[in-house]
This record gives C-alpha cells, structure tokens and sequence, in this order.
C-alpha cells in the first residue's frame, strides 16, 4: 500500500531516487560482468550486441525504473548519478577497446567510448518509453548503428569529424 512506502520513504522524490539508484547500482554490476567476456577472436560485434540487449532487457525488468523515467520524475541528482555511471562506464570500454585497436590512440579510444555509451543510453531511454515493438525496433537500429560506428574506429581507425 501507499501507506506502507512512504514509512521508508519521505515522498515521491525521494522513493525516485531510490530507484533509480538501484538501477544504476544493478547498471554497473551488470556491465562490469559483461566486461569481463572480452572474446579470444578479437570479434567484439557479439559482445556490443549483448550488451545492448542486455541493458534493454534490464530496462524492461525492471518496471521502478520504467516508472521514474517514463513518467519523467528526473531530478538534478539523479541525471547527475546517471552521467557519473556513463562516464565510468565509457572509461571500461575506452580501456577494452584498446584489445581490440591496440594502435587506437587513448583519446581516440575514449572519445569514441563516450560516443558509444551516450547513444546506447539515449536511444534506450527513447526505447524504453515507447510501445514494445516500437522500441525492439530502436533497439534493433542502435546495435546498427553502433555497429557501424564501431568498425569504422576500431577497423579503420577514423572516427568522423576531427575538428
């Protein structure tokens, strides 16, 4: 009951934040162990196409953080706690991907990491807020795209824009 929530929680803002802080929390765990599945055969296509499912997979599990960013209860704070988990995680990937482009420069490689992680996020959180087909679909065009991307880095060592 409602009743029974707000004895652990003040209010609304605070419950949000809660949440959101458990998902960020259950964010990190689940890349880190994802993280550690670098394949032998340098092909990282599977390994960015199972994590971006499963981030999706836990964006639809999980129907608290459904409801603090569909219904748009976003604080300060909590894009704040949001983007210091992206930058973390754009720091790991900056890191693996120097297995896979090991002549990469580091700021190409970061760079590009922050790219990766930033569209993920978006377009998941688009995903997210949308009928399920609809959202399979962005997701389907994420893994696309950041595939894409991806191997004009790693593969040919350029990266867009330079100046």
């Amino acid at each position: 009951s409602i009743g029974s929530l707000y004895q652990f929680f003040p209010n609304k803002p605070a419950l949000f934040s809660a949440l959101q802080r458990r998902y960020l929390d259950r964010s990190q765990e689940l890349f880190e162990s994802l993280a550690t599945m670098v394949p032998a055969d340098k092909d990282w296509r599977p390994l960015l196409r199972q994590m971006i499912d499963t981030f999706w997979q836990l964006h639809c599990d999980l129907p608290g953080f459904r409801a603090v960013w569909v219904h748009g209860s976003i604080t300060a704070e909590m894009l704040a706690a949001g983007d210091a988990v992206n930058v973390a995680i754009a720091e790991r990937v900056a890191t693996m991907m120097a297995f896979f482009a090991p002549k990469l420069s580091l700021a190409k490689r970061q760079i590009a990491a922050s790219v990766l992680v930033e569209t993920i996020s978006a377009l998941l959180f688009v995903a997210v807020r949308r009928e399920r087909r609809e959202g399979e679909a962005l997701v389907a065009e994420t893994k696309f795209l950041c595939e894409s991307y991806l191997e004009a880095v790693l593969e040919r060592g350029g990266m867009g824009h330079q100046g």
